[in-house]
């Protein structure tokens, strides 16, 4: 029985529940021996449709599962999943990037993609070290408090200052 054949597709992409869409997902992905062929394209579908995380979380881990058989999936999710809600999702396609810069034929879209997010405060940090980056500087918080007190106090004598 093909994947198009499986009673589980139309619960994957049309049930109501993200938890019902993602236990029908890892069902064919247990049995993928009958569909290996059809499910790359499947979970890149989700990844890049389904609303809610739990399914998204359980399609990009299928292709995590065999990176070199789904690399070209994994480059065409890579924008969506890159910016995904969902921070797992997120540190996963991160995760892959490196083998995405291996391959000629993909890296100079990944760099480009990757570089837009290397000040992103929840990924910036992996994305910097895939990249090759020196890990950026954190400014010492109290020193920018003081430094915003300090330019509060300043007061420009020609300043015409109501005190109603």
């Amino acid at each position: 029985m093909g994947l198009g054949e499986s009673p589980l597709i139309p619960l994957v992409r049309f049930d109501p529940s993200p938890y019902v869409r993602a236990a029908a997902l890892r069902c064919l992905i247990l049995d993928s021996k009958y569909h290996q062929d059809e499910l790359p394209q499947l979970c890149e579908s989700v990844v890049l449709l389904d609303a809610d995380a739990e399914p998204r979380l359980v399609a990009i881990r299928y292709l995590q599962s065999d990176l070199a058989k789904n690399i070209h999936h994994i480059f065409r999710v890579l924008p969506k999943a890159i910016e995904d809600t969902d921070d797992e999702v997120r540190r996963i396609m991160v995760d892959m990037c490196p083998v995405l810069l291996a391959v000629e034929e993909y890296a100079a879209d990944t760099v480009k993609e990757l570089q837009e997010w290397t000040e992103d405060v929840e990924i910036g940090t992996a994305v910097r070290a895939v990249l090759g980056e020196a890990p950026a500087e954190k400014p010492d918080p109290v020193e920018h408090i003081l430094a915003d007190m300090m330019s509060a106090l300043r007061v420009n004598i020609d300043d015409t200052i109501d005190c109603y």
